[in-house]
């Protein structure tokens, strides 16, 4: 195979066979996930699968996402295990390229998990930087009334805003959908407060814990946290109370992804969240000039 002979485009309606079945073979030891996304990601605008292609087969893939003005998504590269190895990212960069700067976007994230070893060197290379690594947790819902916690709306936005910045600052990254990482603007907190995805913990109107709703690309199956933020008593009630919200909403658990950072991680285990070894990632950024 010559790369010469390689075309990249966008993934048609008719690669879908093809590359779930290379998919297929992405991992020993655990499921692509793929399959269940890809009808989704083809119908999604804000979104592009890439395929590159060798005599009329599509043999790699990756995808790209807008997720704000200014803020992009990597994600999902996979090879053919027969073509592995002989440098079809580098047929897919120009496209990846063009995609973002087509579209002016001057940050661009993705994520890794920890035990895929192979691929932080190739993504470095391409001036990423690791920002953050993230665990996922889950706890099973529980029947209780929500107590101290109330579902918040846009006309409570100045309130939460000043105290997602004393928590965290202006630049707090949430998880937007799925598992994409975004910056938590203040149009993103509007059009979650809109939706009902915005609750707040505390008592007496009092904030002291806050929690976004994400969603997952597949069917729901659990509350997703896309947001957490508060004191460290108020962030101990929230988790409790985001068990009993699930519960509420008919969800059989709540999961999320949750920075490794501390107070946050020991707040986790005394609130019954169960860490899963396996879904530990990475976020990298790059900064496109």
């Amino acid at each position: 195979m010559d790369l010469k002979d390689i075309i990249v485009r966008p993934a048609q309606s008719e690669d879908k066979m093809a590359v779930l079945n290379f998919c297929q073979h992405t991992w020993v030891n655990a499921e692509d996930y793929v399959a269940q996304v890809w009808d989704h990601w083809m119908a999604d605008s804000s979104g592009q699968i890439l395929v590159a292609v060798f005599a009329d087969e599509p043999i790699a893939m990756t995808r790209v996402v807008q997720l704000s003005e200014q803020e992009g998504w990597w994600e999902a590269l996979r090879v053919d295990p027969r073509y592995r190895g002989r440098g079809l990212l580098r047929c897919l960069d120009p496209a990846i390229e063009q995609y973002f700067q087509a579209r002016g976007i001057s940050t661009i994230r993705c994520c890794v998990a920890t035990w895929n070893s192979a691929i932080p060197d190739i993504i470095q290379r391409r001036g990423y930087q690791s920002i953050n690594c993230y665990l996922k947790h889950s706890a099973q819902a529980i029947a209780a009334p929500l107590r101290q916690l109330s579902q918040l709306q846009e006309s409570d936005c100045h309130t939460v805003w000043q105290f997602i910045e004393q928590m965290q600052g202006t630049s707090a990254l949430f998880v937007c959908q799925g598992a994409k990482w975004q910056t938590l603007l203040i149009d993103q907190l509007q059009a979650r407060l809109r939706s009902g995805r915005v609750w707040g913990y505390g008592p007496q109107q009092e904030l002291q814990g806050l929690l976004i709703q994400s969603h997952l690309e597949s069917a729901d199956s659990a509350l997703w946290v896309g947001y957490v933020a508060g004191t460290t008593e108020g962030l101990f009630g929230l988790l409790e109370a985001m068990k009993h919200l699930a519960f509420h909403l008919k969800y059989p658990e709540v999961s999320g992804f949750f920075a490794k950072t501390n107070p946050l991680l020991k707040l986790l285990d005394q609130a019954g969240y169960c860490a899963s070894p396996t879904d530990e990632f990475w976020v990298y950024e790059k900064q496109r000039c």
